[in-house]
């Protein structure tokens, strides 16, 4: 680049030149400012937009979805003909009242503040307003509940550590994944995750169902210390200092009433309980490292954490207690 820079500057030529400046008035029958914002444009516009939302919300009433859905279909199709008519109505040829208003900064400026307004509208409000039904299982149990105050504090660490960047937990709907990882993921499985932790590149395997592949707590602590005594070739590094770090699970009750913010439906027993809880799923895999000779681990290490977040992913309902 600097060769380049260099010998541009040795060949250097002076030039010089003319340019005509066009200057655009507008003519006395130029449109004005809120003839273009209310303009055949933007209720053709407005007319699709009531058909898009029609259709949208035929999904949310059961006994009045078809009629619905024949409605916005109608009001969408019936704006698509209006708008390939208008086009040939155009003067000028195609794109006369686009340039009009660009020419107008304040018409230009009102509407596409409309045009994020909606499509934000369009985007968030259903999130918002959906019922979030938990999924029931045959004995009429939730098929999901939410975390246990220690794979709450695991998840954390999980997102602290950036494993969502190497790691996803969406299983495609995909022959090749199906075949790898299982059925597909559902809503119901990330339900409560606030974020979610989907991702969106793969340089491991996907996570989704980490917790019903077979693994046990001796593979989660092997691997996260060393990942190549487990799996040869791979390019992970080691987590040494999770064994050591502690977690302040004093104050993980906070998390779980803000958790509870955000429709998480942890319960007024699992709030109040939550130091005991924590201790007493955090000492069960203490004593089964301890037992079986794997390792030692504090009730409260960063790495008991992660294990119990681990194990538990692909599992719907809570696990219980690991067996010594």
């Amino acid at each position: 680049m600097i060769y380049n820079i260099a010998k541009t500057i040795k060949g250097k030529v002076v030039v010089n030149g003319e340019a005509e400046v066009v200057t655009w008035r507008e003519g006395p029958d130029a449109p004005k400012t809120t003839s273009l914002i209310f303009s055949r444009a933007l209720w053709i516009t407005l007319l699709g937009l009531v058909g898009g939302v029609l259709m949208g919300a035929a999904v949310f009433d059961r006994d009045k979805g078809f009629i619905l859905s024949i409605l916005g279909f109608a009001l969408l199709l019936l704006a698509i003909i209006i708008g390939a008519f208008g086009l040939r109505s155009l003067r000028g040829g195609q794109g006369y009242w686009h340039k009009r208003l660009e020419a107008k900064p304040l018409a230009f400026s009102i509407l596409a503040m409309f045009a994020v307004a909606v499509g934000g509208i369009v985007e968030l409000v259903p999130g918002l307003i959906a019922q979030k039904e938990v999924p029931l299982l045959a004995d009429g149990g939730p098929a999901v509940e939410p975390y246990t105050p220690l794979e709450l504090e695991g998840r954390d660490i999980y997102v602290r550590e950036g494993c969502y960047v190497c790691h996803s937990q969406m299983i495609r709907p995909f022959r090749s994944e199906f075949l790898r990882y299982g059925p597909p993921s559902t809503m119901a499985e990330s339900m409560f995750d606030h974020p979610f932790q989907w991702g969106s590149k793969r340089t491991g395997p996907d996570l989704a169902r980490e917790g019903t592949n077979g693994k046990n707590i001796t593979w989660h602590f092997n691997h996260m210390l060393d990942p190549r005594s487990t799996s040869p070739g791979s390019i992970m590094p080691p987590y040494p200092w999770l064994l050591e770090a502690k977690v302040p699970y004093q104050r993980t009750v906070e998390k779980l009433k803000a958790q509870r913010t955000l429709g998480v439906p942890f319960s007024d027993k699992d709030i109040e309980n939550c130091e005991e809880m924590y201790k007493t799923q955090a000492s069960a895999i203490v004593r089964y490292l301890k037992k079986n000779q794997v390792g030692t681990a504090a009730m409260d290490s960063e790495l008991v954490a992660l294990i119990a977040y681990l194990r538990r992913l692909g599992h719907g309902r809570r696990k219980p207690l690991e067996k010594e």
